[in-house]
């Protein structure tokens, strides 16, 4: 009987990551890690995912926010309600 082919996996560097660090989310947008801060805190980007203390955030989400022309909070949580309502 022939052994079972398995898949091989992807090169570590193909593999993104699901969540990306207030470091990773300053360096996706061009900023400093303080200027991040500064947009979490006042609402202008996408609301961190609260796995842990420390501050992540999907990158799936961020992608498709920057994609969606980067609306403060409250218009994009709008935006993705009316999109699951779909």
């Amino acid at each position: 009987m022939p052994e079972p082919q398995t898949i091989p996996a992807p090169p570590v560097a193909e593999i993104e990551p699901l969540l990306v660090s207030i470091a990773e989310v300053a360096r996706l947008l061009g900023c400093s890690i303080r200027t991040v801060a500064l947009l979490n805190n006042t609402g202008r980007i996408p609301r961190p995912v609260g796995l842990t203390r420390r501050l992540q955030w999907s990158l799936r989400e961020l992608r498709e926010w920057d994609r969606a022309g980067r609306s403060i909070r409250t218009v994009w949580e709008t935006m993705r309600k009316r999109e699951a309502g779909r």
